[in-house]
């Protein structure tokens, strides 16, 4: 993890006013702690994989120069709210960027040599498609709870709502996925009988 902060970019990010030892301590712990999680957030909320290190690496940035105006313990939900706003604006600028014919991916080519990596490539290509199709706030939801991995009162501690919102969010965001998954199942059956 020392590699993703440098010394001197940390020391060049120390808040006015804040000892640089201690603004690299937290910037540094919130790493250890959070790094992964960030990413999983990031990824799941619409950026794309070969960008999601540049995302969490602007999110950094923004954490780093607003740090003295977060309070210590305080990071992730900052991060978080970060993050949110970093993956909104990059999922509109990619739905701005005119797409040209071929310019998908070579990785959604078929190769009959697909390896099981590949396979799970499919199928996080898949699972983006379906939670691209739910609405922002159960996205959100369903993203932290059962991606993510946080408890529902975690979440709405972190979202600022009652528990019951989170819990009502996250059925209705369950219930569209299995909508979803049941339509495009049905499609994909009927394509095969075509």
């Amino acid at each position: 993890m020392d590699q993703a902060l440098p010394k001197t970019v940390s020391l060049a990010l120390t808040p006015y006013g804040s000892s640089p030892a201690v603004t690299v301590t937290r910037i540094r712990t919130f790493i250890d702690e959070y790094y992964d999680r960030l990413w999983r957030v990031l990824r799941r909320y619409g950026v794309p994989e070969a960008n999601v290190e540049d995302a969490a690496q602007e999110v950094l940035l923004v954490l780093a120069r607003r740090l003295e105006d977060v309070s210590p313990g305080s990071e992730w939900a900052f991060a978080y709210s970060t993050a949110r706003r970093v993956a909104a604006d990059r999922r509109r600028m990619d739905r701005a960027r005119p797409r040209t014919e071929g310019s998908e991916p070579l990785a959604s080519i078929a190769d009959p040599r697909q390896s099981e990596a590949a396979a799970r490539a499919d199928d996080c290509r898949e699972l983006d498609a379906l939670l691209d199709d739910l609405p922002d706030e159960q996205r959100e939801v369903v993203v932290l709870v059962e991606l993510v991995g946080m408890t529902m009162g975690e979440v709405a501690q972190l979202l600022g709502v009652p528990p019951g919102t989170v819990a009502s969010r996250l059925r209705r965001g369950r219930a569209h996925l299995e909508q979803l998954v049941r339509s495009n199942s049905e499609r994909m059956e009927q394509s095969r009988h075509e």
